[in-house]
């Protein structure tokens, strides 16, 4: 015979009390929130990473084979100079410059993986800069033009790391829709009286000719976890939003001439 489950009574809790002394649990629902949105982050920009690689592995090739090359001229010709006429000691010089390279692009790679920064200060439009110099790669296999405005608009924010993270995620989505070619467009400017009721404010502009977004979609694209492209995780744009709130700023995107535009106002 089964034996019965004793069901708990529900207990009326007064209007604005709390299960526990003090607002634990006010506190708790707001740790519980900060906890899902870190894990958005590093959700967010594992993804970015493994974008990246791929550009970087691609990068590497060219500054590996050279100095593969160099070597063994210099392990031929010793003495004297090769066939194309160059001593050891510029054979030398060419490593070097091989090693800065390779240096530099370990650099961009793991400064995605520097939380420090966060909160670094920097300069709107180098930072935009930084960001199209990573998705280059990428960029140039596509066979993708760039257009790039920095113009005099450079401005101190403090927040590399959030700002570096958010235009990451932004151009990438950018670089995406431009598989099959086209033009990337980045300006980074001083709003004028009435820009997105900003006077004053900095704008990172991000266009792109890649086909545009559905009107059917478009409602949903912050949405976390919304994605119309297979095997992503859709949670780029999301964080690039609150990252950028947490900045004192603002994201929109908008089709623009047969692509989208995403404008970052900060």
């Amino acid at each position: 015979m089964p034996v019965p489950v004793p069901v708990p009574v529900p207990v009326p809790v007064p209007e604005n009390s709390h299960s526990n002394p003090g607002g634990r649990s006010d506190d708790r629902a707001r740790a519980e929130s900060a906890g899902s949105g870190t894990v958005l982050r590093l959700a967010s920009r594992a993804s970015a990473l493994s974008f990246l690689a791929d550009g970087f592995a691609h990068e590497l090739r060219g500054p590996l084979n050279a100095l593969v090359l160099d070597l063994e001229l210099i392990a031929q010709t010793a003495t004297g100079k090769d066939a194309s006429g160059k001593g050891v000691e510029e054979r030398i010089q060419g490593m070097r410059q091989s090693v800065r390279r390779l240096d530099a692009l370990i650099g961009r790679f793991t400064g995605a993986l520097d939380l420090s920064r966060d909160r670094e200060r920097c300069d709107i439009a180098a930072v935009t800069a930084e960001v199209i110099d990573v998705v280059g790669p990428r960029l140039r296999r596509q066979g993708v033009a760039v257009e790039i405005d920095t113009g005099d608009a450079s401005r101190p924010l403090d927040g590399h790391g959030l700002l570096w993270h958010a235009l990451l995620n932004l151009a990438i989505n950018a670089t995406e829709a431009l598989e099959r070619g086209g033009t990337l467009a980045v300006r980074v400017a001083r709003a004028v009286s009435g820009d997105e009721g900003r006077s004053g404010a900095t704008t990172v502009t991000i266009t792109d000719d890649g086909g545009g977004i559905d009107p059917a979609v478009l409602p949903r694209i912050w949405e976390p976890g919304f994605t119309t492209r297979e095997g992503h995780a859709g949670l780029g744009l999301p964080v690039a939003r609150e990252l950028l709130r947490e900045l004192g700023g603002a994201v929109a995107i908008a089709p623009e001439r047969g692509g989208a535009r995403a404008t970052v106002t900060l």
